[in-house]
């Protein structure tokens, strides 16, 4: 067995230990969906407690960033060469509300747990933050106030609807999806879908969350994790 790998088994069993999180390590034949992934997490649950589940690729260096309460921070790059590496991922583990999670993370600059959760946060979301707007959170959603909505003509007004059709999703009480055309230089058009949400938004992870009035709904700024899963 690689000593390197050891080294890193160890350095994140004692951070995830700190953090109060549990981790378990396997080994994992990296097929043809996995082999360009330097590690393969995932979360798994045995009775009532679940755990996160960490596979590590012979070539991958992993470092621990940061470590808080609850939540972890890694870097994984691989060993191209002796004394050359390539590119870089960061991915923050940690606990919210009720059930773990993994979230990885788009940006390369990240270096500890509170500059990933900024990280995380898409740029209506601190333009909002700025201008001293409440904005709301619920796991991987983001949702923005807005001091007025005008209806238009193109706007699909749907009720007990899901915020994405996957897994298990969000859901708002009620949910407007509008579809926005931008033009370009080029002579053709970007088509950009924005959506809003009033009501209750309800999930089995989270706390319902009351949103009073209308908000412009954003979704957090990660890579997809099923990249990173079975």
């Amino acid at each position: 067995m690689n000593c390197k790998k050891v080294d890193y088994k160890q350095s994140i069993e004692k951070a995830f230990k700190s953090a109060n999180l549990p981790v378990k390590f396997v080994e994992k034949r990296y097929d043809f969906y996995h082999i360009h992934q330097l590690i393969v997490a995932n979360v798994r649950q045995r009775g009532k407690k679940e755990f996160f589940e960490i596979s590590i690729k012979e070539t991958a260096i992993v470092r621990v960033l940061d470590t808080q309460n609850k939540y972890v921070l890694l870097m994984t790059e691989e060993l191209v060469r002796p004394g050359v590496s390539g590119r870089k991922r960061r991915f923050l583990f940690g606990y919210d509300e009720r059930r773990i999670f993994i979230s990885s993370l788009a940006e390369e600059d990240v270096k500890t747990v509170k500059e990933a959760f900024e990280s995380l946060k898409p740029v209506d979301v601190k333009d909002a933050e700025f201008q001293g707007k409440k904005v709301k959170r619920q796991g991987e959603w983001f949702f923005i106030p807005i001091s007025k909505f005008i209806s238009c003509g193109n706007d699909c007004i749907m009720e007990k609807e899901p915020l994405n059709r996957l897994g298990n999703p969000h859901v708002a009480d009620v949910l407007v999806s509008r579809k926005l055309e931008f033009p370009r230089y080029s002579g053709d058009r970007i088509i950009r879908g924005e959506f809003y949400a009033k009501g209750s938004i309800r999930h089995g992870d989270h706390s319902t969350l009351h949103l009073k009035g209308w908000h412009l709904v954003a979704r957090a700024n990660e890579v997809d994790n099923q990249l990173y899963r079975d």
